[in-house]
């Protein structure tokens, strides 16, 4: 039996005020206890945090986890007990018990706190066309997003890219709003696939974004800590390669086989998302990683 103690109070998530620790902690309500002696887990239900906070606040003799929104890509100083759930990584230096964490953008569901009760897109089977809406990014040297929009731009394939010439929050609040909410929304609506590399850190809200509307995500292979590997076959779930000639082949092979094999792909990706990848599944599903002694 799982009885879990918050290091903070406990916080009922709202509209106004709510971040993926105010979600997740909602959805293990059932779990908490009040008393940290009555508990064998430790929610550390602190955010924002950081690297520094885990080491610190981590203890010895009882499971704790965190949450870490981050983008840095170096392995925490998790001890044994300590499991750490963050959005950006590595998996090659991971932590045995560091994981991938599955947090989208405040855009996404926001009225409805990203329920898995909203709906997704309807599935489409349209021209074939791969869609992104954003700024290309920084080093060319060392930017996945820009090398993967320079490739589909000279590809064959139709590219259906709105690009700016920086980053969302540079841009004027009415114009912020509308690129969020009516362009980007709108161009995931419209393609059958997405772009979804990795940004700054090495982790991509595209993904989870485009899986929780219905799309199927084009996810280039930078080695990114992926949430629930053990279960999700990213493989076969979503376009996955280590280069953008074998993405480009993967996309043409998977809409060579039709209307039908394309829709259930993107019914696949929503279902995925509902079970393991939104704040309700990813809740859902964390726990199994933590051994109770008995």
């Amino acid at each position: 039996m799982y009885k879990i103690y918050l290091t903070n109070k406990y916080e009922e998530p709202t509209i106004e005020k709510h971040n993926p620790v105010t979600l997740i902690t909602f959805y293990l309500k059932k779990y908490l206890v009040d008393k940290e002696e009555d508990s064998n887990i430790i929610f550390h239900n602190v955010y924002p945090t950081d690297g520094g906070y885990i080491h610190r606040k981590q203890r010895q003799d009882k499971i704790n986890f965190f949450i870490w929104n981050t983008d840095d890509e170096k392995p925490s100083m998790a001890n044994k007990n300590t499991f750490v759930f963050r959005t950006s990584g590595s998996s090659k230096n991971k932590k045995p018990t560091e994981f991938g964490f599955s947090w989208c953008s405040p855009i996404l569901f926001k009225e409805q706190l990203y329920s898995i009760k909203t709906s997704s897109f309807e599935p489409i089977y349209n021209e074939l066309s791969i869609g992104f809406c954003g700024a290309k990014g920084g080093n060319p040297e060392k930017d996945v997003r820009g090398k993967c929009i320079d490739y589909f731009l000279k590809s064959e394939l139709k590219s259906n890219f709105i690009l700016r010439d920086k980053f969302i929050r540079a841009f004027p609040k009415h114009l912020q709003e509308k690129y969020r909410n009516i362009d980007y929304i709108e161009n995931m609506k419209d393609n059958i696939f997405t772009l979804a590399p990795r940004g700054g850190g090495n982790w991509s809200l595209r993904l989870y974004e485009t899986m929780a509307y219905g799309r199927i995500p084009v996810l280039y292979d930078s080695n990114m800590l992926l949430p629930f590997d053990d279960k999700i076959d990213w493989k076969n779930t979503i376009i996955f390669g280590k280069n953008c000639e074998e993405l480009e082949q993967q996309i043409i092979e998977w809409y060579s086989k039709g209307e039908d094999f394309i829709k259930s792909k993107q019914i696949e990706c929503r279902n995925i998302w509902e079970q393991y990848l939104s704040m309700e599944g990813f809740s859902n599903n964390l726990l199994d990683y933590f051994v109770i002694p008995k």
